[in-house]
């Protein structure tokens, strides 16, 4: 078992998962604006004549990925039933595969999702969990004297 998967950080499977939802979330886009009835998968991968190996691919060839906005799209879709652990994976695989143009704004936007469990994780390490304590235990005593 890798160290990833014993601290609960998110493993290569995690992360092919996450992969696979950038891909559906390009077929997604390219089912809703191809026009005609495709007869299959790779009908919607071509563009003008021009078969794409991929539906990002596509995508991109239809000028469908400009900008941020399907970027935008996919971690907003994701935010509402993913954990921040999960969307942390996502972003990181949207930075390093889908080379948004403003991920500064992405982040910005969906920081707090990205991070919502980080504060009950961290409190979890037992030297936190100390620090805690001890402050806690400074400030009840500050309170009664």
């Amino acid at each position: 078992m890798s160290k990833g998967v014993m601290n609960g950080d998110p493993g290569l499977g995690e992360i092919l998962q996450l992969l696979a939802e950038c891909t559906r979330f390009s077929l997604r886009l390219l089912l809703t604006v191809v026009s005609g009835a495709p007869q299959s998968f790779e009908d919607l991968r071509r563009f003008n004549g021009v078969l794409h190996p991929t539906y990002k691919d596509a995508c991109y060839a239809r000028g469908l990925l400009e900008d941020d906005r399907e970027w935008d799209q996919c971690l907003r879709e994701a935010s509402q039933m993913q954990t921040g652990t999960a969307l942390r994976s996502l972003f990181a695989v949207i930075l390093l595969s889908c080379f948004p143009v403003s991920p500064e704004i992405l982040w910005n936007k969906y920081k707090e999702h990205i991070c919502d469990d980080l504060r009950r994780r961290l409190q979890r390490l037992p030297s936190i969990r100390i620090m805690s304590l001890m402050m806690k235990k400074s400030m009840t005593m500050a309170c009664t004297s």
